[in-house]
C-alpha cells in the first residue's frame, strides 16, 4: 500500500486563496463530483497533491452517504469530526475493513473506503487501485516526457510554485486519542511519509521539501492548517 494524496474538507474559497500565495492551484483540474456533492481543488507537487474538498449540495452529499459507506456531510460542520482525509493506492486488499464505493460517472471502478469513516473524530480513508496514482515526478524536467506540448506546459506551470515548493516530504496529523487505535489511522501512521499523533484540536501540518526554508506559515481559519517550508 502507498501514500498518494491528502485531502482537506473546506467550506469555502478561502482555504484555496491563502494556499495560493505559497502553491499554483492547478484550476483545470478542478473536479465536480456529481452525485456526491462535493467538488475538488488541486494543489500539485512532484511526489503527491493536496486536494481541497467543497461540500456544494448537502442535501445531494446526505442522499449519497449510503452509497459512500459513511456519513460524510456533517464532517464539515461538526466540530467533533476529522476535516481532512487521504487516498492511497494498494495492488492487494488494504489493511482495514471496508465497504466498495463506485462513483456515479467515470469507468466503473469503485475506491475501498474504510469502515472507520463512520468514525467521525477519524480521518476520511481510501483507497484505489495503482494504475490510478498520482504520477509522481523526481524534477521539473521530468515534465518534458510529455508529449503533448499544451499539456506540458500546463503541468509544468502547476508544478512551478510561488514558495518554491516540490514536495510534500511529511504529514503530520493531529486526532483525537480515541481514534488512534483505529486500523486506518494505524495503517496511516505506517507511511514514513505520515505521522499520527493525538491533540485537542484537529491539525494537519503540512512539511514542504524537509522545511528547508525554516519558515511556518499558519492558516488562520478552520480547520487548522500548518505549512512548514
Amino acid at each position: 500500500m502507498d501514500y498518494d494524496h491528502v485531502l482537506i474538507l473546506v467550506s469555502d474559497d478561502e482555504m484555496g486563496r491563502w494556499l495560493s500565495q505559497f502553491l499554483t492551484p492547478a484550476d483545470e483540474l478542478d473536479t465536480e463530483h456529481e452525485g456526491q456533492g462535493t467538488s475538488g481543488q488541486y494543489f500539485l507537487l512532484f511526489n503527491t497533491f493536496i486536494e481541497l474538498l467543497h461540500l456544494d449540495d448537502e442535501e445531494e452529499a446526505v442522499r449519497n452517504e449510503g452509497r459512500f459507506g459513511s456519513r460524510y456531510a456533517n464532517r464539515w460542520s461538526d466540530p467533533a469530526a476529522c476535516p481532512f482525509g487521504f487516498g492511497v493506492t494498494t495492488l492487494v486488499d488494504p489493511p482495514f475493513a471496508g465497504v466498495e464505493y463506485a462513483p456515479l460517472v467515470g469507468d466503473g471502478r469503485g475506491y475501498w473506503m474504510s469502515a472507520d469513516n463512520g468514525e467521525p473524530g477519524a480521518p476520511l480513508l481510501y483507497a484505489t487501485p495503482p494504475d490510478r496514482a498520482y504520477s509522481r515526478r523526481s524534477s521539473i524536467d521530468d515534465v518534458e516526457a510529455i508529449e503533448d506540448p499544451e499539456r506540458r506546459a500546463t503541468v509544468r506551470a502547476y508544478l512551478t510554485h510561488p514558495s518554491g515548493a516540490q514536495t510534500l516530504t511529511r504529514v503530520e496529523l493531529v486526532v483525537p486519542e480515541e481514534v488512534l487505535s483505529l486500523s486506518s489511522v494505524q495503517a496511516l501512521d505506517a507511511f514514513d511519509e505520515v505521522e499520527v499523533r493525538s491533540g485537542a484540536e484537529f491539525e494537519m501540518r503540512l512539511v514542504l521539501d524537509g522545511g528547508r526554508q525554516g519558515l511556518v506559515e499558519t492558516y488562520g481559519g478552520r480547520p487548522r492548517v500548518v505549512l512548514v517550508r
